[in-house]
C-alpha cells in the first residue's frame, strides 16, 4: 500500500464506542528519512484529530526534506524523492501543523520516541 499523493482524498469515518472524550485527541504519523534524529528528516506529516463529537478533522502535509530519501525508506513508506520535489520544507508548514495540534491531546506510542525526536528536531530547525 503506498500513501495517498495529494491529489487523492481519503475518508475516515471514526466511531467511538468504548471512548468518551472531553477534548480533541490526535493521532500522529511521521514518515521520514529514517530513524537518526542527527540526520534524517520528515517526508510527510499526518494528523487525524477527532472531536468529542465524533466528527474528525484530517491534516496531511508532504515535507521535501532537503536530501535524497534513501531507497530503503522509500521502500517501506511508498514515498520518493519525486513525490517531494514540489513540496514546502518543514518550516513552511509548521505553522498549520501547529494550528492543527492546538487544544487537543495528542496521541502517544512509546515505540515512536524516536519520530518524536524527529519532529522535535525539526521545528527547533524550524524556529
Amino acid at each position: 500500500m503506498t500513501a495517498p499523493t495529494a491529489a487523492q482524498e481519503v475518508t475516515v469515518t471514526v466511531e467511538l464506542k468504548h471512548l468518551t472524550l472531553t477534548r480533541a485527541l490526535s493521532v500522529i504519523d511521521l514518515e521520514t528519512t529514517g530513524t537518526d534524529t542527527r540526520t534524517d528528516r520528515i517526508v510527510e506529516v499526518a494528523v487525524l484529530t477527532v472531536y468529542p463529537d465524533g466528527s474528525v478533522v484530517p491534516f496531511v502535509r508532504r515535507v521535501n526534506p532537503g536530501r535524497a530519501i534513501p531507497a530503503g525508506a522509500s521502500a517501506i513508506h511508498g514515498i520518493t524523492d519525486a513525490d517531494v520535489a514540489g513540496a514546502p520544507a518543514f518550516a513552511a508548514i509548521a505553522p498549520d501543523l501547529f494550528a492543527a495540534l492546538v487544544g487537543s491531546v495528542p496521541a502517544r506510542r512509546i515505540t515512536l520516541s524516536k519520530m518524536c525526536g524527529i519532529a522535535l528536531v525539526e521545528t527547533v530547525r524550524a524556529c
